[in-house]
């Protein structure tokens, strides 16, 4: 997402849940959303406005619209009906075809249990305790990922191995440089109409109020990108 992309839906935002941001929070929330698509950032702030209505925050955004790129997370019950179904059409030696079907969360969960065979071997009198088994894991595995994938991907944790540094401290030197800066430098110059506040490092934008059709141009101090 460009930065031309960016203003007008942070000024839906602020005039949605009736707040200002500053030149340094205009910042912040482009470094945190300037990975995503600008479609799915409009319909994050789109449903922030509609479902919560105040208090804007970045995590939430976040959520709303990894949403809409990847859809809700399936309920743990929903991916244990289509893995007994695909057990029961592909049987043990199907075990190819049938996590073929299966998506990758659930293919994880089996194999956390023990693999196909173990639970194409599940006793059909411990029905109760296979779901709890099925449902604790599956959710651990949810929470982690929509942890991981609602985080820009260059903060996301990254998996090393056991006892090795080696790799976490390889990334922080590739990509902590530009989170520093994006929180660090003013996002740009006043451009527009933004008024002033007795701290000259900060500029905030009146919402809300009429959308101006004339030659002033009304919502963040943001000038276009200059690459």
């Amino acid at each position: 997402m460009t930065k031309d992309e960016f203003r007008p839906l942070l000024l839906f935002l602020a005039k949605g849940c009736r707040t200002e941001f500053d030149r340094d929070q205009i910042s912040a929330w482009f470094a945190a959303l300037s990975d995503l698509p600008a479609e799915a950032v409009a319909v994050g702030i789109a449903r922030f406005v509609c479902e919560v209505g105040k208090w804007p925050d970045i995590a939430n955004v976040r959520r709303f619209a990894d949403e809409a790129l990847h859809g809700e997370s399936k309920p743990w019950s929903k991916a244990l009906e289509e893995t007994r179904q695909a057990i029961r059409q592909y049987g043990l030696y199907g075990r190819g075809e049938a996590l073929a079907k299966l998506d990758e969360r659930t293919r994880q969960t089996i194999e956390a249990l023990g693999g196909w065979r173990k639970i194409c071997d599940w006793p059909c009198d411990q029905t109760g305790i296979q779901n709890a088994q099925f449902r604790d894991i599956y959710q651990d595995i949810s929470r982690r990922e929509d942890s991981r994938r609602a985080l820009p991907a260059d903060i996301r944790p990254k998996l090393t191995a056991a006892g090795s540094t080696d790799g976490a401290e390889r990334w922080l030197s590739q990509n902590a440089g530009r989170w520093i800066a994006a929180l660090t430098k003013p996002f740009s110059r006043v451009a527009h109409r933004g008024e002033r506040t007795h701290d000259s490092s900060h500029t905030t934008f009146p919402v809300p109020g009429p959308v101006e059709t004339d030659s002033k141009t009304t919502g963040p101090p943001i000038e276009p990108d200059s690459e």
